[in-house]
């Protein structure tokens, strides 16, 4: 017997580490901990903790090339800490995506094609969106928190605000949830 894994093109680097600068860039937010039980069991979720700067944004974000005209799912399983909403955002299309992680709720979708966001274990949320990149020119993805659906400028209140875990920049409509399996059984 087999056991046949898929490990999917994730465009964003050391995505079970954002701590890690570069290729990470942290904006009035810091991750001070990867130590936080994730949806598979493991303890490598973090905290994304905001700072207290006022009327700023709060996030980390990384730079990647997607392709010219392609489809990418940007995406990450989060779990609510202190705030309700969280964003994932791009650069390049500027878009951007709103969830309620308290309540399981979609928020606003500017600018891009498609929103979602799966329940999974533990209050666990898989949030993702999807844009068409469409230049050849880094893109950046924003994984953001949010004081309200539509807003991302708010005086911060140094505080831990969501565990994330597995932020992501994938091809296609869909997120690459954990990796995919599949059993063979040699034939007699």
């Amino acid at each position: 017997m087999a056991v046949l894994s898929r490990v999917p093109k994730n465009y964003i680097a050391w995505n079970e580490e954002p701590n890690r600068v570069p290729p990470w860039a942290l904006a009035q937010a810091t991750v001070p901990s990867i130590a936080v039980t994730a949806p598979d069991g493991s303890s490598t979720a973090a905290i994304l903790h905001e700072d207290a700067t006022g009327a700023a944004q709060h996030y980390i974000s990384q730079p990647f090339l997607g392709g010219v005209n392609r489809v990418l799912c940007i995406s990450a399983f989060v779990l609510q800490k202190a705030r309700n909403w969280f964003m994932l955002g791009s650069s390049n299309p500027n878009a951007q995506a709103w969830f309620n992680v308290g309540t399981g709720v979609v928020g606003a979708l500017a600018g891009g094609l498609t929103i979602g966001i799966v329940a999974r274990p533990s209050s666990w949320y898989l949030v993702y969106f999807t844009i068409l990149n469409n230049a050849n020119t880094a893109t950046t993805a924003y994984f953001q928190v949010a004081p309200s659906d539509g807003n991302v400028v708010f005086d911060g209140l140094n505080q831990d605000s969501f565990y994330i875990w597995r932020p992501s920049v994938c091809n296609g409509y869909v997120p690459e949830d954990l990796s995919i399996k599949t059993t063979e059984v040699p034939r007699t």
